[in-house]
């Protein structure tokens, strides 16, 4: 539904109820395009009567089926309402020893709720990547969500209070309703089964062959920090590397080698700390701070020679960053490659 031509050339409706099946099979459950094809659905199958299905939610805005506040909502709640399956621009740089693949500007802000943006894939085994881990929201905390927000929106109150105002308290309702007041937020969350699934927002990725970008953005300013934690984390396994420099505290790199394929990792928070306890001890690598840029450069030795000498190229390549909404980064290497990208900059 983020694509209304391509809806076109489908034949895809937002007002036929056999359409609904293909939509929700998307996880377009609740798109400002698709919201009310849930009640052309209810209405069709006489689906509301079941308590074990998502109608039962979709029961209870059943009074806002008409107004124009209902679709105002789910367009504001837009990191969750927009979480849906579609069409990806997908690019991979394989080579026999290592491989580096990623969904390139993938619904950057948006919270990911099974999905995984980008990864290296060292000697056919060894995993590298980032997440944002978060309190990544059921489908309950949603609706309860949109069913705080719509009456709000419909209020005589509005008028008082902005947008974002008026979405955080629907927020902070909707968890203190589901799960009750924690003085605390849990520190990845109460609701992901995995710490490693999904991301609390989607990063905007950019690559190009064996260099890639991630940057994070949450939205809303990363508030409410139960859902966007101020963090973002990276899978970096050094048990299951030959060798591994890790200069993660000076100059923000972790680089290894697991074969004859090499990986470098570079975070350019400077407030890094890995896991000393746990099962991900020396495997995840945690940078504080929620808006964060990461660098995966990948290599093997019949280009780059020995470990050392990718090695010394790695340290010696800068990264720098600017963390305002325009979020943009440059890497420099001693090569004479530049490589420069940003949240609103095109693809590489």
């Amino acid at each position: 539904p983020t694509q209304p031509v391509l809806a076109a050339e489908t034949d895809l409706q937002y007002t036929r109820p056999n359409d609904g099946i293909v939509w929700w099979g998307m996880e377009a459950y609740a798109h400002p395009r698709t919201v009310k094809l849930a009640f052309v659905m209810g209405d069709a199958w006489d689906l509301y009567h079941s308590n074990e299905t998502i109608f039962k939610y979709f029961n209870l805005l059943r009074p806002w089926e008409n107004r124009s506040e209902l679709v105002d909502a789910t367009a504001l709640l837009w990191p969750l309402s927009n979480s849906i399956l579609g069409p990806t621009n997908s690019y991979i740089y394989r080579t026999p020893e290592v491989a580096l693949a990623s969904a390139q500007d993938w619904r950057p802000g948006v919270i990911g709720f099974q999905e995984h943006a980008w990864q290296a894939t060292v000697n056919g085994s060894v995993p590298v990547f980032t997440t944002q881990p978060g309190a990544i929201p059921d489908r309950m905390f949603f609706f309860s969500a949109l069913r705080n927000l719509v009456p709000l929106l419909t209020s005589a109150e509005r008028g008082k209070y902005s947008s974002d105002d008026l979405v955080q308290l629907a927020l902070g309702q909707a968890r203190e309703h589901l799960h009750g007041a924690r003085a605390t937020p849990a520190p990845y969350g109460e609701y992901a089964d995995d710490l490693w699934t999904g991301s609390a927002s989607m990063p905007r990725v950019g690559q190009y062959k064996d260099i890639l970008i991630s940057l994070y953005r949450p939205p809303w300013n990363g508030k409410p920090d139960f859902l966007f934690p101020p963090r973002t984390h990276a899978y970096f396994p050094k048990a299951l590397f030959d060798n591994v420099i890790d200069r993660i505290s000076d100059l923000g790199w972790v680089i290894g080698r697991a074969g004859e394929a090499y990986v470098a990792l570079h975070t350019s928070s400077k407030n890094n700390t890995w896991q000393t306890t746990g099962k991900f001890v020396d495997v995840e690598l945690v940078a504080e701070g929620g808006r964060a840029a990461w660098v995966c450069i990948v290599g093997r030795a019949s280009v780059y020679g020995t470990f050392a000498n990718f090695t010394q190229i790695i340290l010696g390549t800068t990264v720098t960053a600017s963390f305002d909404d325009n979020m943009t980064i440059t890497v420099r290497q001693p090569t004479g490659r530049v490589v420069s990208f940003g949240w609103d900059s095109t693809p590489l």
